[in-house]
């Protein structure tokens, strides 16, 4: 009796897993999707200027986008992070020099952060082109082929993300804010 109980009670864990998993892949698929509507126009209108082929016009689309984000949030954090600070003594302060020396190394670390996100994010378009271009024999619209290939995209991103490297988005973060994996152990105490 007992293994009926605990067979049953996998099933309904591996159905609830799924479910999450679910919750996940949706909501991204189509965000990526609307992202990938918006900013192939970017790219063409790049690859138009600069008379590049696509998968370079591709990476500078990528770089170009990551590269904004990624310093958007850095800059909204050193404000956060001067705003919310403790009133400190206008000798140990922070000057306009020390703070723009700290915001440049800032960028170059945000640079290389951005390279390497643009080499990992051109898998997953290859991997939704691969599917959009073996549904080609389908007679579905093509929007349809499109939204199939950048779910199969999420869905195995996702999978890496989750399952191989989910060490990966905190080791960014420590990287890009706090300057390098040995600064890791400060985020013990904070």
């Amino acid at each position: 009796m007992k293994n009926k109980y605990f067979l049953s009670m996998d099933i309904i864990s591996f159905f609830a897993m799924f479910y999450d998993f679910l919750i996940l892949l949706i909501p991204l698929a189509i965000v990526s999707f609307i992202g990938s509507k918006i900013l192939s126009r970017l790219r063409e209108k790049i690859e138009d200027k600069l008379k590049l082929d696509w998968l370079k016009s591709i990476f500078i689309t990528n770089f170009i986008i990551i590269f904004i984000c990624i310093f958007l949030a850095f800059i909204y954090f050193i404000f956060l992070g001067a705003a919310l600070s403790e009133y400190r003594a206008p000798e140990i302060e922070y000057d306009i020099f020390e703070n723009l020396i700290l915001v440049g190394m800032g960028a170059i670390r945000i640079a290389i952060a951005t390279l390497i996100l643009s080499l990992f994010l051109l898998f997953f378009e290859f991997v939704s082109s691969f599917t959009t271009d073996l549904l080609e024999k389908k007679e579905w619209p093509m929007i349809s082929k499109e939204f199939i290939g950048v779910l199969v995209a999420c869905l195995i991103f996702l999978i890496l993300f989750l399952f191989i490297f989910s060490w990966a988005a905190i080791g960014l973060f420590v990287y890009i804010f706090y300057g390098g994996v040995s600064s890791a152990p400060l985020l013990m105490v904070l």
